[in-house]
């Protein structure tokens, strides 16, 4: 699914044609031409919610911003369900891309999309009359004592190094769960 900007040329609504225009306006070899991201979707909402949100999350924080975008969802029934997106890295108009938007790779603006994706979820959820929210901020910043898992991807060595993770953080498990019923506590007491 491809979100192009209105004053993008038509074309790249295609996707073989952005990614084929993007590859033309680079004139290094070695250049970036995307920035690629991976976005857990949430499970309480169905495919049709996890589409209208994604494409609503993207359009408010990339392609109103000047940038092409391409996503698309994952799911493999395995509770999982994710998105990978693509965006460009350089700025489009109808003239087609320009220079590239080094403000785009700015730590703060990683951490804004990340809070803004988290907003978008909670507000989807909130409307749904749900009760799960979704926190943005690292397992050490929500007070966690827990250590994060690794994402297993195509490694067995990340495989190997969550399974050593999982074990480690047994000890900590009935601390955990307490840090969490009391941070769900502390959260809906305000």
């Amino acid at each position: 699914m491809r979100a192009a900007r209105i004053d993008a040329p038509r074309e790249y609504t295609d996707r073989t044609t952005l990614w084929n225009a993007v590859e033309q306006s680079e004139k290094r070899r070695d250049a970036r031409t995307a920035r690629q991201m991976d976005i857990a979707l949430p499970v309480e909402i169905n495919r049709h919610e996890q589409i209208e949100l994604m494409r609503e999350y993207i359009k408010e924080n990339f392609v109103n911003h000047g940038m092409c975008a391409d996503f698309v969802i994952h799911d493999k029934a395995d509770g999982n369900p994710h998105a990978h997106v693509m965006l460009t890295t350089r700025r489009v108009s109808a003239m087609g891309f320009g220079k590239k938007e080094r403000g785009w790779d700015k730590v703060e603006r990683l951490e804004a999309w990340r809070r803004n994706w988290a907003n978008a979820c909670n507000r989807r959820l909130r409307g749904k009359g749900l009760d799960v929210r979704i926190d943005h901020r690292t397992l050490e910043a929500q007070g966690y004592t827990r250590e994060p898992t690794v994402h297993d991807g195509w490694s067995s060595e990340r495989a190997r190094l969550n399974q050593e993770i999982i074990k480690r953080n047994e000890v900590h498990k009935p601390a955990a769960v307490a840090e969490y019923m009391n941070g769900l506590r502390e959260k809906y007491r305000r």
